[in-house]
Order: structure tokens, then C-alpha cells, then sequence
């Protein structure tokens, strides 16, 4: 087995994946931001 056989984690009572999907935290507003502060360091490294 591996990491990518994984679909559901519990820590001390908290589900922290369900079904494959991250539960504790908003995966779109991650994205969002990563995009952002990517750009922002693109337009400094130029």
C-alpha cells in the first residue's frame, strides 16, 4: 500500500480525510492564494 491508497484519516477524533477529499481546510481558497502569490513572485523575479 501507499500514500495514494489512502481515503480516510482520523486524528485524536477529527476526520481529516473522507472519502479522499482534505475535510480541514478550503482546498479552493489554498489555490487561490498559491496562484496569487505565485504571480506576485513571477512579477518580482522579472
Amino acid at each position: 500500500a501507499t500514500g495514494a491508497d489512502v481515503t480516510h484519516t482520523v486524528c485524536d477524533g477529527e476526520v481529516l480525510l473522507r472519502d479522499g477529499e482534505v475535510t480541514t481546510l478550503d482546498e479552493d481558497a489554498v489555490r487561490s492564494t498559491a496562484a496569487s502569490r505565485a504571480a506576485a513572485l513571477v512579477e518580482r523575479a522579472e
